[in-house]
C-alpha cells in the first residue's frame, strides 16, 4: 500500500486527527555524545504521534525484535527505513552521524494513478545503549492529478488533509528490554 492510498483509506476510516502530540524537551544533546551503538538484546517498539498512528498500528503490530551484534550499528536508521519503504522503488538517504544523533530521508515516488513526483519521510534520532528514538515528519510533494481522491473526497479535502500530515510528527522508540532468549 502506497502513501496516497492509506491516506484515502485513514480519511475514510475517520482516524485522521489533526493533533499533534506534545513532545517533552529534553536537555540531552545526542550530537555531542560519543558514539554508541545500542547493546543486542530484546527490544520492544512504541510509536508516539498522530493521525496515521492508529492506522499503522492496526496494520502492523510490532512484536519484540532480538537484535543481534552484526545488526546493531544500522539498527536505529532500519526503524524508519524499513516501515517506510512501500515499494522498492523506495530510497534512502543517510546523513553524516554526529555523536549519537542520526538523521535521513526515505523518499518513494507517488502512485502513478493519484499523482506525479516523489513523497518522503524526513526523520532525525537519538541513539543510546539501552534504545533509540527516531522522530519523522512526510513531506508529501508529489502532484496531485484531477480526481485523486475518488469519489469519496474532492481535491480540495485531500490536498487540505495531506498539508494537515505535513505539520503532524511522529516518533517510533525501541528500548531493551533484556537479553535474546
Amino acid at each position: 500500500m502506497n502513501g496516497f492510498s492509506a491516506l484515502k483509506h485513514i480519511i475514510k476510516s475517520g482516524a485522521l486527527c489533526l493533533l499533534v502530540s506534545a513532545c517533552a524537551e529534553s536537555a540531552r544533546d545526542p550530537a555531542s555524545e560519543a558514539p554508541v551503538d545500542p547493546a543486542a538484546g530484546l527490544y520492544e517498539f512504541s510509536m508516539s504521534g498522530a493521525g496515521m498512528l492508529k492506522y499503522m498500528e492496526a496494520e502492523k503490530v510490532e512484536k519484540p525484535f532480538c537484535l543481534t551484534e552484526i545488526q546493531r550499528s544500522n539498527f536505529p536508521y532500519m526503524l524508519v527505513e524499513n516501515r517506510f519503504k512501500f515499494s522498492p522503488y523506495c530510497t534512502s538517504t543517510r546523513d553524516s552521524r554526529e555523536g549519537n544523533m542520526i538523521a535521513g530521508e526515505v523518499s518513494c515516488m507517488a502512485d502513478p494513478k493519484m499523482a506525479a513526483g516523489q513523497n518522503s519521510f524526513v526523520y532525525t534520532g537519538a541513539v543510546g545503549e539501552d534504545g533509540v528514538r527516531v522522530e519523522y515528519q512526510m513531506k508529501l510533494n508529489a502532484e496531485l492529478h484531477k480526481g485523486a481522491g475518488g469519489k469519496e473526497l474532492s481535491d480540495e479535502q485531500l490536498k487540505f488533509a495531506l498539508k494537515a500530515m505535513e505539520r503532524m510528527k511522529f516518533a517510533i522508540e525501541a528500548r531493551r528490554t533484556g537479553d535474546c532468549p
